[in-house]
């Protein structure tokens, strides 16, 4: 179904252009360390997002699939941000430079697939928010 295949990767192209943003806020020009943050960052979408979509089929209201799903992806997103986080305490610039701006794109796939997924897709889809 080309409806179910656009609400799964358009968010992940999103959050490549976002990534690709945050990239060029942050210093102006893409090396060969901070130009695998995208390919991540849609990795990461892609997955929640199918993750979601998926579970979607087995839920029959929105509410119970927020609640069943906010753990593992709030789990996931969480242990993500803080393994690259943790890159920022190197010492070489550009690993220290990699760790924020990674922390940074994969937080924002957090907040924006969330909204996205509760508000925008459920309203999309007329689910009821019980």
């Amino acid at each position: 179904n080309i409806l179910w295949s656009l609400i799964i990767f358009i968010p992940a192209v999103i959050s490549l252009a976002v990534s690709l943003s945050i990239i060029k806020l942050a210093e102006n020009e893409l090396t060969l360390l901070t130009s695998i943050i995208p390919l991540v960052v849609s990795v990461l979408s892609l997955s929640i997002m199918l993750h979601l979509v998926f579970s979607l089929g087995q839920e029959s209201t929105s509410n119970r699939l927020t609640k069943g799903k906010i753990e593992p992806i709030l789990l996931t997103i969480i242990t993500t941000v803080i393994g690259f986080s943790t890159l920022s305490t190197s010492n070489l610039f550009a690993i220290r430079q990699f760790g924020v701006i990674a922390s940074i794109s994969v937080f924002d796939v957090l907040q924006s697939h969330w909204y996205g997924f509760t508000v925008h897709l459920n309203s999309f889809l007329g689910l009821e928010l019980n």
